[in-house]
């Protein structure tokens, strides 16, 4: 069901812009292709390295195509490899990403800063309502109803596959997630709501970024004429006036609508740090093989033009105050995380966990390493170091992988651990003077199914912990 809801919604998206099947979209496919021989075109394209960029372009649009309409991207998907290489990610998801809602907390600095304190504070009585729906299966908010009507992508983004679903629920990922699209969304139309009717200040900083969004000045003056004629609020007691609904259905001008949509869901995709196919790169999305080497890295793939290049770009406030929310945040949760990943250790092994992992210098980098504005940087330093010989700064991933580029790969490490489990449990048998050890159960249950889930680590650490065993193998 979920897989017919992509392909269906893609195939609509692409009518409403005239490709209704897929001999339109192979025409303008031709067209494209016929571009190539034009005289002036085709000069640049006649050497070695331009027929490897336009097939490159080609391809890219095959792949664009493809992800739209929610069909596989890789050439021989029921190949052999294709096959091995996508079941090995699905098992690296169920057992190194089961802390996961850690890593997606600090994106809330995103949120917060782009609608700001006072928003989020309004919204706090109603955080329940929120994150729920009603027996209908509307959102119990009016106005956060009505704006996931107007703008797809507010609310739960549930993945199709039953066990990458049962990691993400029990990890955390789908609440947190969710909860960030709907703030998001709530605080993002609340804030033009309160701009319409004069309650915040059009500064030239905010409306930089209206503009860049895709916002003409008169575009948005005739949003906030609209809102100021039609919309409905609430008044309230501590929290003061909230939206209760735009009545969007009222507006005059439903093409004005449709533009507003369009751009507040290119605003709320990049709060929530939602990649596209377009920012993606190409080797990650085209092949098995890419997919497998780019695991877990898409997303500070994506937000190193997303969020650190725009903040850059936008060079304000809002940007300023993302970044130290973010790094706040991170420094938080990561201490949060050790506490609670400590659980179940034996005292001695405990305080040494502790004493190492939340020193000064340890939070300070791994808040730095967590933040969404560090991007690809920690993984480019840390390898760098790697190839010189050096110890790694950043290796706070809440996953528990190295932040190295190939070491951190989860099916390198996947592979390591497997090797690692077969020496700890063979070398005991083959060799009587080698002891059997804590180490060698915590190697195998390195390469379990959800080894890593909060809870289940626990349990299994403390069972370790008290199974009387030598420490390591002798």
């Amino acid at each position: 069901m979920g897989s017919y809801i992509e392909q269906m919604s893609g195939q609509i998206a692409l009518a409403r812009i005239g490709i209704k099947s897929k001999q339109d979209y192979n025409k303008i496919l031709k067209k494209v292709k016929d571009s190539y021989e034009i005289p002036e075109i085709a000069k640049k394209y006649s050497t070695g390295t331009g027929k490897k960029r336009k097939a490159f372009e080609l391809d890219t649009l095959e792949t664009i195509y493809k992800n739209i309409i929610g069909i596989p991207t890789e050439k021989n998907i029921q190949g052999g490899l294709a096959t091995v290489l996508r079941n090995l990610r699905k098992y690296n998801y169920v057992n190194v990403f089961n802390q996961v809602g850690f890593s997606q907390i600090p994106e809330m600095g995103n949120v917060i800063s782009s609608g700001g304190v006072r928003a989020m504070v309004k919204y706090m009585p109603e955080y329940k309502k929120i994150l729920t729906r009603a027996k209908n299966g509307k959102v119990n908010n009016e106005f956060l109803d009505e704006m996931e009507t107007l703008v797809s992508g507010t609310g739960a983004n549930r993945l199709i596959d039953s066990t990458i679903n049962r990691t993400d629920d029990f990890s955390g990922f789908h609440a947190i997630d969710t909860m960030s699209r709907r703030l998001a969304a709530i605080t993002s139309f609340d804030k033009l709501a309160m701009l319409a009717t004069g309650r915040l200040k059009l500064t030239d900083a905010l409306l930089k970024r209206y503009r860049n969004i895709g916002f003409s000045d008169s575009e948005l003056q005739d949003v906030f004429k609209n809102i100021r004629e039609n919309a409905t609020f609430i008044e309230g007691g501590l929290t003061g006036r909230k939206i209760r609904r735009f009545n969007i259905d009222k507006w005059k001008d439903q093409d004005l609508v449709n533009k507003m949509s369009l751009y507040m869901a290119r605003h709320l995709k990049r709060v929530v740090q939602e990649n596209n196919y377009g920012e993606m790169l190409a080797v990650g999305t085209d092949s098995g093989i890419g997919k497998t080497m780019l695991q877990f890295r898409n997303f500070v793939i994506t937000a190193y033009s997303k969020q650190l290049l725009h903040g850059l770009h936008m060079r304000d406030f809002t940007a300023f105050a993302s970044v130290m929310t973010s790094t706040f945040l991170a420094s938080l949760v990561y201490v949060a995380q050790t506490h609670i990943q400590a659980i179940g250790k034996s005292s001695e092994d405990k305080k040494e966990f502790l004493e190492k992992r939340l020193s000064f210098g340890s939070i300070g980098r791994a808040a730095f390493q967590r933040s969404t504005y560090s991007t690809l940087l920690p993984a480019f330093i840390d390898t760098g170091r790697a190839i010189g010989g050096a110890e790694p700064l950043f290796n706070y991933r809440s996953s528990g992988l190295e932040i190295n580029l190939i070491t951190g790969n989860p099916t390198y490490r996947l592979g390591e651990k497997v090797l690692g489990a077969i020496q700890g449990v063979t070398k005991p048998i083959l060799d009587d003077e080698y002891d059997f050890s804590k180490q060698s159960l915590y190697k195998i249950k390195a390469i379990a199914p959800y080894q890593n889930m909060l809870g289940i680590t626990n349990i299994l650490q403390y069972l370790i912990s008290g199974s009387g065993l030598p420490d390591k193998s002798k």
